[in-house]
């Protein structure tokens, strides 16, 4: 490489001419450009991770311009590049696993080959938490048990523990037994507080020191309440207090005061038993619960402890086993259904047209312009949302997508027959799509799945009479399962997990086999009306 010059004189055989030149300058070949995606890292989550592309090059020495991508990366990440064109691009490793980036160098004329890097993000280690177990009161020559086994780690690494016995009485010859153990224990030896602190360790990194005072008096040691562990409730459950953990360590027996410290709604529940070791309140209203409990040992009183309740805005699952549950009118009635025995029966003040339950137990229920999450036992219904539109029949699928069919009738087109809509529900009511009935019924007003997942319902068919139909739930196609032999009153149905159909029939339990269309039984509802017109069933098992 360099430069060239050549010098021309010319002659016209008399006389020569002044000297030209020219320069030629000569340069290298062009070579492609080399991409270096830089070095493998690992990293923890959360991180910020910088890439590095500086160390690429070109023989050329041309300037190189930067093609970032990120090629690979673990389920459930929405990482992405920042500055994709820069030698230098970040993103962040979201979720555990491992990244690869991918780079791609052009210095101007021809782009490199790609060269890529893995980066492998791993979960952040935390601290685990040491806790040294609650105050305790003692008298002069009882042996003392700590207790770390409520110290925790996030990560679930097994903890070592390290006890030491950071104070106690002048005069006190006391020491700790096994201090590398999760319950060690020490002689309360002469009267006084002995301060016990404990250190955790995930083998990784130690703990914050937590302590814990322990009192030990000659005479009478005053008791210690316990107010039990913290509880989540769902609305109308019946929430029931533990104070069987309260102590005296002369032990004496102990007497129990329980009241609100705070409370959900305008008013304080009526807490039943507040003198008694193990009270209760129903859950009328969402929100959070505190109560307190003294306890006495009949010289002197513990301090307060608190408990804290959490009741959530719906209603629990239904107990497993609950039976049949049908509702006229206001009122509900779950009974025994092998004795037919009334086991419950209330009212919310809701008049219900159809009720299901959902796959995690909860029983759900529509009104002509709502719908309700209710449980049968307590006889809360708890109003999740407004339909749509008016709602005659529902049912829940074993993935909980919940279907309603519409209470009026609606014309598809012009000079077609009225035909009901089956709706896709959200949890709130709302509808997501419909179709409409077709096929042997137009008329459906009740609808259920089958174990088998197909939906079934109870419609008019041509000609009259009434079936029980195979229900395309994505189209409205119907067909017919078989025809029923008796005609059904206005009313709801439930197919349970071994195919047996449920519907009420004049104020009488009928069950069919949802597979021949036999008719199993026919029986009397004791305390039912017998003719009643309207009857939402449900059955769980």
């Amino acid at each position: 490489t360099g430069t060239y010059v050549a010098s021309l004189v010319v002659n016209d055989g008399k006389v020569s001419s002044q000297t030209a030149t020219v320069s030629i300058t000569a340069t290298a070949a062009n070579a492609a450009p080399v991409a270096n995606a830089g070095a493998a890292q690992n990293t923890v989550t959360g991180t910020i991770v910088t890439l590095d592309g500086s160390a690429s090059s070109d023989a050329n020495g041309d300037t190189l311009t930067y093609a970032w991508t990120l090629t690979g990366k673990p389920a459930g990440s929405v990482a992405s590049l920042s500055s994709p064109s820069s030698a230098k691009p970040t993103f962040a490793a979201d979720v555990t696993g491992t990244y690869v980036a991918s780079l791609v160098v052009n210095d101007g004329k021809v782009s490199s080959q790609t060269a890529t890097v893995s980066i492998t993000a791993t979960a952040a280690n935390a601290a685990p938490v040491a806790n040294a177990g609650a105050a305790q009161n003692t008298v002069t020559g009882t042996i003392v048990t700590l207790d770390g086994s409520a110290s925790s780690d996030a990560n679930g690494d097994t903890l070592t523990y390290a006890w030491t016995l950071t104070g106690k009485p002048a005069g006190s010859a006391a020491s700790l037994s096994s201090p590398s153990s999760a319950k060690p224990t020490f002689a309360a030896d002469v009267i006084g507080t002995y301060v016990a602190s404990l250190v955790v360790n995930d083998g990784k990194v130690s703990s914050q020191t937590a302590n814990v005072s322990i009192t030990a008096t000659a005479a009478n040691a005053a008791p210690v309440a316990n107010a039990g562990p913290a509880q989540s409730a769902y609305l109308g459950d019946v929430v029931r207090l533990d104070g069987t953990s309260s102590t005296d360590a002369n032990g004496d027996a102990l007497t129990y005061v329980w009241g609100f410290q705070s409370y959900a709604g305008f008013f304080a529940p009526t807490l039943t038993g507040a003198n008694t070791v193990r009270p209760s309140f129903t859950a009328r209203d969402s929100g959070t619960y505190v109560l307190s409990l003294i306890v006495n040992d009949g010289r002197a009183s513990s301090t307060a402890s608190r408990v804290t309740i959490t009741v959530a805005d719906g209603v629990g699952p239904t107990p497993a086993g609950s039976g049949l549950v049908v509702q006229t009118g206001l009122n509900f009635w779950t009974f025994d259904e092998p004795t037919m025995n009334k086991k419950v029966d209330f009212s919310c003040g809701q008049f219900l047209m159809a009720i299901d339950s959902r796959p995690d137990g909860v029983v759900i229920g529509i009104s002509s312009s709502q719908i309700f999450e209710v449980n049968p036992v307590s006889g809360v219904c708890s109003a999740r949302g407004n339909t749509a539109e008016q709602l005659r029949a529902l049912a829940v699928s074993a993935q909980g997508q919940l279907l309603g069919m519409s209470l009026s009738q609606f014309t598809p087109s012009a000079g077609a027959s009225p035909a009901h809509r089956l709706h896709k529900l959200t949890s709130s009511g709302a509808s997501q799509s419909y179709v409409y009935m077709s096929g042997a019924s137009n008329y459906v007003q009740a609808i259920d799945f089958g174990p088998d997942g197909q939906l079934y319902g109870i419609g008019i068919i041509s000609g009259g009479g009434w079936a029980i139909l195979r229900i395309d739930p994505n189209t409205g196609v119907n067909s017919v399962a078989f025809v029923m032999q008796i005609a059904p009153t206005l009313g709801d149905i439930d197919i349970d997990a071994s195919g047996v159909l449920r519907t009420m029939i004049d104020g009488r339990l009928y069950k069919f086999n949802i597979s021949t269309g036999a008719l199993l039984s026919t029986t009397t509802v004791p305390s039912f009306p017998l003719g009643s017109s309207f009857a939402p069933i449900v059955y769980v098992q």
